[in-house]
């Protein structure tokens, strides 16, 4: 069995690959990308469940250039335990609930924009943009800032996975970082109520906020 993650083709159709891992390969090993693939639901449990033994730090160990990385995703606890907890507080039931008028806006505005075409591709036109568009408005991200935030994001995907030209990557990074720094300041003399003022407020260290 030859499993590339990344390959166009078995992008557009895994399924028939996870079968087959599950089946006769539970653990495989991508040489290509120097890590493993779990495919059962218990062992995957297991991992997730033992920080001490399958730690998350290799995720964001260091940047395109070597540079050592802090995000929440790379955190073993305790210190995972205390941002999830933090970040945690802005997707309380309360808070969820008052963005389904937004979030109800934000689908009626893409269904608008296809309808003259009359035809839509649900990932580029609707499931990319919609959480997006939510996340940017929930971290404070003015509108005219969330093509940035929307390509921002797609260079931390990029970076994890091993895509894209390094050179590119990195640049979309460093804005990234210099952009959040910025609010940051901003929301320590300013503080709204969005997840970046709780985050601040909370005094986070500006290393686990920002993405580089």
């Amino acid at each position: 069995m030859e499993f590339n993650p990344l390959d166009p083709e078995t992008k557009a159709n895994p399924y028939p690959y996870y079968a087959e891992m599950r089946r006769d390969h539970p653990v495989y090993h991508l040489e290509a990308f120097g890590a493993y693939v779990v495919a059962r639901f218990d062992d995957v449990s297991r991992i997730l469940m033992d920080p001490e033994l399958f730690s998350s730090t290799g995720l964001g160990a260091s940047d395109i250039e070597g540079r050592p990385t802090n995000m929440l995703i790379s955190c073993d606890p305790p210190d995972h335990t205390r941002l999830r907890g933090l970040v945690n507080r802005a997707f309380r039931p309360r808070i969820v609930a008052a963005l389904e008028p937004r979030i109800h806006e934000v689908l009626d505005e893409s269904v608008a924009k296809v309808l003259p075409d009359g035809r839509m591709d649900l990932m580029e036109d609707l499931a990319i943009p919609l959480p997006v568009t939510i996340i940017a408005g929930m971290l404070g991200i003015p509108a005219e800032r969330r093509t940035d935030f929307k390509r921002w994001s797609q260079a931390v995907v990029r970076q994890m996975n091993g895509q894209g030209e390094p050179d590119d990557t990195r640049a979309d990074m460093d804005a990234f970082g210099a952009y959040f720094r910025d609010v940051i300041e901003q929301r320590r003399t300013n503080p709204g109520d969005d997840l970046i003022s709780v985050l601040v407020r909370a005094e986070v260290d500006e290393q686990a906020i920002t993405p580089d």
